[in-house]
């Protein structure tokens, strides 16, 4: 038991003193981004959006709220098996080993046919208001990563805790070295990318999670439930509201609020996306999730999803 201790202390040194391989932007399936989307033709692109201090907040005023479901008759996608090098990811006890539950990383609830978690967003804006950064909480958990997917706006702070009995060896954005975390001990690094993946590359197999940073703060992580909401939607625009995730293909609904109509209810429905194209996107590491959000970019053609009429809000 003593030499078991010892060569674990010995690995999480030897961990704490390399320097961490850099990764490239974590991937997306090669359905998500909108590349099958294209603007009307003939259609002037939108500017980038812009981050004006002197915003009217009166027209800021709206909300929107909706719920992600399974598309009918399509049945919950697993992700790719959990392989390291081929094989199967070490896992030092009291970790448990990785199996089959570790590819169920959506999830859908029985009441409300809800899909968790499912990140929500959306483009067309023409402004986008200040606002100071924010952290947001990451945790291990039992040796797993918990949540699985977390929404950020770019320049937030992600801060990891590790909670589980066992030190393990996350490996974080920006940092030079793997860093071994006690019980109880945080680690915090900033959200620069579209896509991060956050993982346990050296040591103890601890899961995975996505962290999907946009520029501006129209966006949220569906709920337990598969709800979400996002308020202080600007009105008299025409909107695009988007709920992706890597394992299914994007979906979207057009929408335009006013005085009269501030508040919209929307329903989206996803289809999953094929497995090789989510195992072949993971190869390539490429982060082309940006083009799916586009700050202000131009807007899809048609609603592949029929927005639901609007409902009062309980």
């Amino acid at each position: 038991m003593r030499i078991a201790k010892f060569a674990l202390c010995a690995g999480l040194l030897v961990a704490c003193s390399r320097k961490a391989p850099e990764k490239t932007p974590a991937p997306s399936a090669k359905s998500a981004p909108v590349e099958a989307v294209k603007p009307d033709a003939g259609a002037k692109p939108q500017a980038a959006a812009k981050q004006d201090a002197g915003f009217d907040s009166s027209a800021f005023t709206g909300t929107v709220r909706g719920i992600v479901k399974l598309a009918q008759g399509a049945s919950l996608p697993l992700a790719p098996p959990v392989l390291s090098h081929g094989a199967k990811p070490p896992s030092v006890k009291p970790c448990p080993e990785v199996d089959a539950s570790d590819r169920r990383v959506v999830s859908r609830y029985n009441e409300t046919g809800g899909l968790s978690p499912i990140h929500i967003a959306l483009t067309g804006m023409k402004t986008v208001p200040p606002a100071e950064p924010k952290t947001h909480e990451l945790f291990i958990d039992a040796c797993r990563l918990r949540p699985t997917l977390v929404g950020a706006r770019k320049g937030d702070l992600i801060k990891l805790t590790n909670r589980s009995e066992m030190a393990l060896v996350p490996q974080l954005p920006g940092s030079s070295f793997m860093r071994g975390l006690m019980r109880g001990e945080s680690q915090e690094f900033e959200a620069k990318q579209t896509q991060t993946h956050v993982q346990c590359s050296f040591g103890s197999y601890c899961g995975e999670t996505l962290v999907v940073a946009v520029k501006h703060p129209f966006y949220d992580v569906t709920t337990e439930q598969g709800f979400f909401t996002i308020e202080h939607v600007p009105l008299d625009q025409e909107l695009a509201v988007y709920a992706w995730h890597p394992l299914f293909n994007e979906s979207y609904v057009k929408f335009q609020l006013s005085k009269d109509k501030p508040e919209q209810m929307i329903e989206i429905l996803l289809t999953p996306a094929p497995p090789k194209a989510v195992e072949q996107a993971r190869k390539e590491q490429a982060d082309e999730f940006d083009r799916t959000l586009p700050d202000g970019g131009p807007l899809p053609s048609k609603s592949r999803v029929v927005v639901k009429k609007s409902q009062p809000t309980k």
